[in-house]
């Protein structure tokens, strides 16, 4: 027997709308672009990282839930629409100085001269031979997207409130979400990457380098979670939810590369590429939040985190394969590349809920 006698008789809590704001950080996959070689710069020993992927910033999140009620037996559902915005930016300024047996190079995205002089494009490297990069970086990272969810509940006796009414009414029964609920999800999600860096050789040559990165990627994909929340008295409760999701990705990457002098003649050289990348991705989200009812009105404290099983990153083009042959430093290389990588993110902030009705 269905504890839901009658859909006619039937009335559900009022949809609400929930806010949230609060401080976010993320790690994600660090910047390395300038190359560390031997003393002769005949082979790459080494990358530094320009930038070490930990970002601070801040996201904002809404949710509209408690749409379409509907009942099934004894499972109530509803239907949500949810949505969020993040911002991350990090300035980071390094140094790579020669050394007794190392010294430091740029090398550019792409073989802009494969016959160029010393019989590669090593030749169109910047820096080398007492070299001392002041290299400045600017990164920021977007990350936003939007869901629809829905969620279902198998009700209980303890949600059950019968109102007086007329006895041409007969009994309403009065449902709200239960204590524990499932929910699934489709979801469209955007991460885009943007840096921006700039170098200056205060050694001999002191030619100063460029390169900008902007690496967008795109998600589509759903996922199945839960939400369960206990009372713990004073008109306080704790809510704990989580979700899994299988996404597919898309990547698309522009790069561009200047550089005022190069190794070998002292000519410009520039150089730009286009990549694109297809991987699936996993995606989890853990949610803990603490709420106060005041009225209509809830207010509560959070903490969430959220893992992203792929973010690309670019594998830039200075991996030597020459087997040392000097001045060869690029002219055997695979090129640049876009490689795997993982994100973390974790907020805390507070939220803000109030009924629609």
């Amino acid at each position: 027997m269905a504890i839901f006698p009658s859909h006619a008789n039937a009335q559900t809590a009022d949809p609400e709308f929930s806010f949230d704001v609060g401080w976010s950080a993320m790690n994600i996959n660090d910047v390395k672009f300038a190359a560390i070689t031997n003393f002769l710069v005949t082979e790459v020993l080494d990358h530094q990282s320009n930038e070490d992927g930990r970002l601070n910033g801040y996201k904002l999140t809404s949710e509209l839930s408690g749409l379409l009620p509907h009942f099934r037996g004894s499972w109530l559902a509803t239907v949500g629409f949810k949505s969020f915005y993040s911002r991350y930016d990090d300035k980071e300024q390094t140094r790579c100085v020669y050394s007794a047996t190392t010294d430091c190079i740029f090398v550019p995205l792409v073989d802009p001269d494969p016959n160029g002089t010393f019989g590669g494009n090593g030749a169109d490297s910047s820096g080398g031979f007492f070299a001392d990069w002041l290299t400045d970086v600017d990164r920021s990272v977007v990350y936003w997207g939007g869901a629809i969810e829905y969620h279902f509940s198998r009700e209980g006796r303890q949600h059950q409130s019968w109102k007086d009414q007329s006895l041409k009414d007969g009994p309403v029964l009065q449902a709200a979400p239960a204590p524990f609920q499932w929910l699934a999800g489709l979801s469209i999600r955007q991460l885009n990457q943007d840096m921006s860096l700039y170098s200056v050789d205060r050694g001999p040559t002191a030619d100063p380098v460029t390169l900008t990165d902007d690496l967008d990627t795109s998600y589509y994909g759903g996922y199945l979670g839960f939400s369960s929340e206990k009372p713990i008295g004073y008109g306080m409760r704790v809510k704990l939810s989580g979700q899994t999701g299988l996404y597919y990705a898309h990547t698309d990457y522009n790069g561009a590369y200047t550089a005022t002098a190069s190794l070998g003649d002292d000519s410009p050289v520039s150089s730009s590429v286009s990549l694109s990348d297809d991987a699936p991705a996993l995606i989890g989200l853990l949610h803990l939040l603490l709420e106060r009812d005041f009225g209509s009105t809830t207010v509560g404290l959070f903490g969430e985190a959220e893992w992203l099983s792929y973010v690309p990153k670019v594998l830039y083009n200075d991996t030597d394969l020459s087997g040392g042959v000097p001045y060869d430093i690029t002219g055997s290389q695979d090129g640049t590349e876009l490689g795997e990588g993982s994100a973390f993110t974790y907020t805390v902030g507070a939220r803000l809920r109030i009924p629609t009705n």
